[in-house]
């Protein structure tokens, strides 16, 4: 038996990463509070599912995974850089600074570029693994 053969199946892999991430997320966010007692359970979760032999696709799953908060933050900033002021009838008008969405974005697209470049290459590898060549 080889390390490929027990190697969980995709879907698994995938679903393994997604709460990985969703734990990193959440510990990230109440890192004040509760966060810092959990963010070493999301690292040793990360590091054993980098140990397996399907780390690329791995990798890249957590990669996606990492570029849904900065596109989140750049929607919630979107009317940004600077002071935005908005009209609330029961409340008068509400001004607050809002950051640039920009380099939000770029982060979100970079991570999202270089999981796709990942993806790519075990796709390719496991085609050449499949076909017997190296």
């Amino acid at each position: 038996m080889t390390a490929n053969d027990r190697a969980p199946p995709h879907g698994q892999n995938v679903t393994l990463w997604i709460l990985v991430a969703i734990a990193g997320l959440a510990s990230f966010a109440g890192i004040l509070t509760i966060g810092i007692f959990t963010m070493p359970m999301v690292y040793g979760g990360a590091i054993l599912l980098l140990v397996r032999p399907d780390r690329t696709r791995g990798v890249a799953i957590m990669l996606c995974a990492v570029a849904a908060p900065p596109v989140f933050v750049a929607w919630l900033n979107r009317g940004g850089p600077g002071l935005v002021c908005h009209s609330d009838p029961p409340y008068g008008i509400a001004c607050g600074t809002q950051l640039n969405p920009w380099p939000w974005l770029g982060g979100a697209a970079a991570s999202l570029a270089i999981a796709t470049v990942l993806f790519l290459h075990a796709r390719r590898r496991d085609a050449t693994k499949k076909s017997g060549t190296t």
